[in-house]
Parts: structure tokens; sequence; C-alpha cells
């Protein structure tokens, strides 16, 4: 939507200007009203002005608009006689989620503050609008112009304060992280370090992963190389409240704990019988899900058979007790959670497409130099029939 044109017409002069008409004066009313609560609801979504408690008035305002919106929906004898059911249920779910965000970060963290623009996506609209403005004729972008057009937005981000954006009203550079025209490939350094990561990581466990077989190789190094997974999420040491570092030192400890259950496990021989058994019971759920008819439709019967008996098996637990069975853990809270994962990892590797080794690709591929014995030369009407493949 065009956030300046809607900014204008659910206005407080359109409003004044509905009450002075003496024609519109009976009819206007209800139109008014509603006029009236899109914009209370706009000037509260978009204020600078934080919220710091519970008590703010705007809160009750929010419930009175929420409530006006619903009590007019239900007065409605014909879908055209109110707004669409899709705008009038994202209208009250945004309210519901911003008052429920307020209560639960105001409660938890005491003293924090919530300002409702940085909530409101129209700043990331506003982005978007200016990006397609310097896109000139072409509005879609690709990789390159939408590069050239972020350089542009910069300089201009750099010299004026606001940009005016034709399709969504003004854009404050305020908040989108612009301070500088170096464009920096993040990934370069991300990867590298990644890189680094995973091959002491690796070399850590060399000589157990050779020991195991390929599928639980593959298993154990997607899990390892894994950031998150690994718990090799990196967390502020301190923050401005003691309940945030509560919750990041529980964070921290789970991690760890998951890094240690994850290695134990590496080391048990059992494992690797595990994992095989696991594989036999997907490939046999796979082979029954072929519908008995093969029809025309069968591979898409084939795939919805598929995903609910994976779910079936996924929910029915029985997994879980063979990896008790086999582990003889007892006693981590995240256990369960270490054996999905492996669980996962076997899943798609079971369903990954199989690669061919280099000494068998080289000999499927053809001889170069192998010379036909019989060499057919067509005439120039019949030869310009295969130009398509000779080019």
């Amino acid at each position: 939507m065009r956030v300046d044109l809607a900014e204008h017409t659910l206005s407080k002069e359109v409003e004044d200007a509905l009450a002075n008409i003496e024609s519109l004066k009976k009819i206007s009313e209800e139109t008014k009203n509603f006029i009236r609560y899109s914009r209370k609801y706009r000037q509260i979504m978009h204020s600078k002005i934080n919220f710091q408690s519970l008590e703010d008035p705007r809160i009750n305002t929010l419930k009175e608009i929420r409530n006006w919106f619903i009590y007019g929906n239900k007065q409605k004898t014909e879908s055209k006689e109110w707004i669409s059911s899709q705008c009038q249920f994202d209208l009250i779910l945004s309210i519901d989620g911003f008052i429920g965000m307020l209560e639960y970060l105001l409660k938890k963290y005491p003293g924090s503050i919530v300002q409702p623009k940085r909530i409101s996506q129209d700043m990331l609209e506003g982005l978007f609008g200016v990006i397609r403005e310097f896109g000139g004729d072409s509005s879609t972008h690709t990789l390159k112009s939408y590069g050239h057009a972020l350089n542009k937005y910069q300089i201009t981000a750099l010299v004026s304060s606001e940009v005016k954006s034709l399709n969504y009203g003004k854009a404050d550079s305020t908040g989108t992280g612009v301070t500088t025209l170096i464009r920096r490939d993040y990934r370069k350094n991300k990867k590298t370090i990644n890189m680094q990561e995973d091959n002491s990581m690796h070399q850590k466990h060399f000589t157990r992963l050779g020991q195991l077989s390929s599928l639980t190789q593959s298993v154990f190094k997607n899990l390892l190389a894994d950031n998150l997974i690994m718990g090799r999420v990196k967390f502020p040491s301190e923050s401005f409240n003691k309940n945030v570092d509560q919750d990041n030192f529980k964070i921290i400890h789970l991690q760890n704990e998951r890094c240690d259950l994850i290695e134990t496990i590496l080391y048990q021989d059992s494992i690797d019988e595990l994992l095989q058994k696991w594989q036999n019971i997907i490939r046999k759920i796979a082979h029954d899900a072929i519908p008995k008819k093969i029809g025309v439709q069968w591979l898409a019967i084939w795939h919805s058979h598929l995903e609910n008996n994976l779910n079936n098996f996924k929910c029915s637990g029985i997994w879980y007790q063979d990896f008790l069975t086999v582990t003889s853990l007892n006693g981590s809270s995240i256990q369960r959670l270490v054996a999905y994962f492996l669980l996962q990892e076997v899943i798609k590797l079971t369903f990954s497409e199989k690669k061919i080794p280099n000494s068998l690709q080289i000999n499927l591929s053809a001889n170069l130099h192998m010379i036909p014995e019989k060499i057919i030369i067509l005439e120039l009407a019949e030869a310009s029939k295969f130009s398509y493949i000779v080019g």
C-alpha cells in the first residue's frame, strides 16, 4: 500500500470535512469512526514514543480500537459493507500480538522500553521503495543491479537525512545500519572462519570417523560442521539486565551439554549399527509407500504416503527407545533432541543424491580420441536438418 496516501486519506482533516458537510452528516458517522480509529492505530504504531510500562494509556486505546473493529465486523450484512476478512484478521492479530509482546517484555524485563516505530515494517517497506526508485526503468532487480542501487542509496543517505520514496513516503535512514560506503562481503570472512573450525573439529575426531561406516561418517560430519548444533554461537558476556544474563547462561550451558553428548555418542561402538538400522527402516517405509497400482499420479501419491509414514514413525518414539537401549544414556535433558538430530540426518542422507566416484565417472565418460570406422557425409540439404546439433 501507499503509506503516504493512506496517511492523508485517514487524517483528521478528512474526518472534519465529513462532519462539516451537511449532506453527509447523517450517513458518514461510521465512516468518521473508521477514519478516527484507523488514524489512532497508525499514530500509536508509528510513534517514536517508547512504551515503558503496562499502565501506558495507549494500551487501552489499542484495546478500544480492536474491540471497535471486532464489533463492526459482527454488524455487517454483506462482505462489501466492511473491510476484507484478511485485513480484519491482520489488524486484530497485529494489535493482540503487540499487546502480548509488551506484557511479556515489560513483565520479564522490568525497565526495558519498546519503540513502536521500530517494530513497524513501514521502515523496511520504505527502504524497498527507495531501492525500486533508484532502479530507473527496471523495478525488478538482479543481484548486480541491486548492488548498484544500494550504493546509490548509501550515498544519498549520507548526504540527506531522509530519502523521499515515491511509493511509501519518507524512508528514514536511521536504524538501517548504513554507516559506510564500502561494500564488504561478510561471507568470505565467515566462510574462512567456519572452514577453520570445521577442519579443527574433524582433525580432533579424524581417527574415530575413519573407523565408522560411510553413513555414520556423513551423519557426524554434518553435525560437527553445524555451528548451531555444536554451540558455536557467541553471546555477549554482559547485558543491561540480569534476567538476560541468566537466560544467556542457560543457553550456553545447554550448548555445551549438547556438544559433549554428541561427542560421547560418537565414540560408542553401537551407534554405527543403530544408524544403519534406522536407514533400513526408512528404506522399508519408502518401499511400502509405493502404491500397488502405478498410475499417472503415482509419484505424487507415493510422496504423500511417504511423508505421512515418516511422520508416524517420528511420532511413534520407537527410534528413541532404540537410541536409549543402544546408548544406555539416562538423565540428560537434551538426549531426545540429539537423537532427533541423528534421525534427521539419516533421513536426509538416505534420500540424498548419490555421488558417483571420480574413477567411475572417467570410465563412463566418452573417449574423445575414438574415431568411427565409417564417416557418413550428408548432402547439404540433409546436413542442414542437423545444424542445431553442431551449432
